[in-house]
């Protein structure tokens, strides 16, 4: 088996600042049967394998597809698997997105043409429905079977208490209709003030390093 080393998350550690948009990877685990045998899925009608996607949680503004309760090892030791998955023939697939102000406020206040109203869901959340897309798209040649994708989603910092599942054959909507929830003290005004502009407009022309010191001053009123 070849392993990696694993690319950055958006936020490895807080205290030590780490922080990068290059941060939109997912890592797909296959069970050495399913994987041996994708060529034959992907080219005849036969089923593929069920798949189970996780989204950390962490409320927007921190956590890691490497955090522990991410890995497949950890799924299936608290039992986070939903009834009838059998861990010897369940494709697992978990993913990164943008956290903090870059993955909440990037794109607050832009019409999105895949909505009714004036505001359009967040970069991270859009992040998400990104991997969720690509798992349709692409899980077949892993042996998997895009008609049978689960989604769970930890409800806090990739914790293993109060995991939602649900289908993605509702996903996209879903997705993309969730809305960040960021702790009090962490809004638009608050970044805006340190990165001493006046909009978000502005924002998005200042170099990359002033966003990032600003981003890290705001989570930083958090601890």
């Amino acid at each position: 088996m070849n392993t990696y080393k694993a690319p950055p998350s958006f936020f490895d550690t807080l205290s030590h600042g780490f922080e990068t948009e290059d941060c939109l990877f997912l890592d797909v685990f296959v069970p050495q049967a399913v994987f041996e045998s994708r060529q034959e899925i992907a080219q005849t009608e036969k089923p593929g394998a069920p798949v189970i996607v996780w989204i950390h949680g962490g409320e927007g503004i921190s956590g890691s597809k490497t955090l522990p309760a991410a890995q497949p090892f950890e799924l299936l030791k608290h039992g986070l698997l939903p009834r009838g998955f059998r861990p010897d023939a369940t494709i697992l697939v978990s993913a990164n997105y943008r956290l903090g102000a870059f993955g909440a406020f990037g794109d607050f206040g832009r019409p999105s043409e895949e909505q009714d109203g004036n505001v359009s869901a967040s970069i991270g959340m859009q992040d998400q429905r990104m991997a969720i897309r690509w798992v349709r798209e692409k899980i077949k040649l892993f042996g998997g079977d895009a008609g049978r994708v689960t989604i769970i989603r930890g409800a806090d910092g990739g914790s293993t208490a109060g995991v939602q599942n649900y289908h993605a054959a509702a996903a996209d909507e879903r997705v993309l209709r969730q809305h960040t929830v960021l702790p009090d003290g962490l809004t638009v005004k608050s970044f805006l003030r340190l990165a001493n502009v006046s909009s978000l407009a502005e924002a998005r022309g200042l170099p990359s390093e002033e966003l990032i010191a600003a981003n890290k001053a705001l989570m930083d009123m958090l601890v």
